[in-house]
């Protein structure tokens, strides 16, 4: 019907062509949505059960979510509740394609990123820079004498602009590439047993801090807090349980230091 080749072989076996590669993701998409709306039917029923897919960053996974998470299930203990980590943008993906409900992470920063998307602002929290215990970094006092450094940057690349216009607003320009890890233990692994110094979200640190020997570095500037924000696609309705657990995170947001604020783009 297509006129096409869905698949070609080659010495591993059969492998989608680009056109196949298109389908399959399509046809996801279509699939994800049949399940949706059969979820949403039970649910408009009164019979609040299926599932809800959740993205998180690190900061969230450890700030919000398990107390939104405990409150929910209480609440609706036949929902089940799968969690997957990422970090903006590229936790927008599977939220764009249907494959997760709800994102909760690093507001969207760039028009590109805002597209189709709808936020609710949870919390900020100040950004700080930090080391391994033992690096010979751990006591500078000045944003200068980071210079010679290696950067380390918690996310994907896709991020990498952020963390160097912080840096460049603070007349430093790194002298080496940076580099990125979507893995909080892969990020503390490289801390503890090198010289490499990272930004890192207050809340964050003083986490890690506890089962880590990372440190933060004495450097008193003020750069721009991290926003996190719970997101949904404005192109997919969310089923009744993604908002109920929507609105528990939001209600969970109350405790902490900030106003919430939704916009629709």
């Amino acid at each position: 019907m297509l006129g096409s080749y869905i698949f070609s072989r080659d010495p591993t076996g059969m492998v989608p062509t680009d056109v196949g590669t298109e389908i399959i993701a399509r046809s996801r998409t279509i699939m994800n949505e049949f399940r949706r709306l059969e979820e949403q039917v039970k649910q408009i029923q009164g019979e609040m059960v299926g599932s809800i897919r959740i993205v998180v960053s690190p900061l969230a996974a450890i700030k919000i979510v398990p107390l939104a998470l405990s409150t929910f299930k209480r609440k609706h203990p036949n929902v089940r509740v799968h969690i997957d980590s990422g970090q903006a943008p590229t936790a927008f993906a599977p939220l764009r394609r249907g494959d997760a409900d709800l994102v909760i992470a690093p507001t969207p920063s760039t028009p590109s990123e805002e597209g189709g998307l709808s936020y609710s602002h949870l919390f900020s929290d100040p950004l700080v820079f930090i080391t391994g215990g033992t690096s010979k970094f751990a006591s500078t006092e000045m944003v200068s004498g980071l210079v010679q450094a290696q950067w380390l940057m918690f996310g994907p690349k896709e991020r990498e602009h952020i963390i160097l216009g912080y840096l460049s607003q603070l007349g430093v320009e790194p002298k080496f590439p940076l580099t990125c890890s979507d893995s909080v233990l892969s990020v503390m692994g490289l801390l503890v047993n090198s010289d490499m110094v990272c930004t890192c979200p207050l809340s964050l640190f003083e986490e890690l801090r506890i089962g880590w020997n990372i440190v933060q570095i004495p450097i008193t500037v003020a750069l721009d807090p991290i926003e996190i924000s719970v997101i949904t696609s404005t192109t997919r309705p969310p089923t009744s349980a993604a908002l109920a657990f929507k609105e528990v995170v939001l209600q969970e947001a109350t405790h902490l230091p900030f106003s919430p604020q939704e916009q629709q783009l």
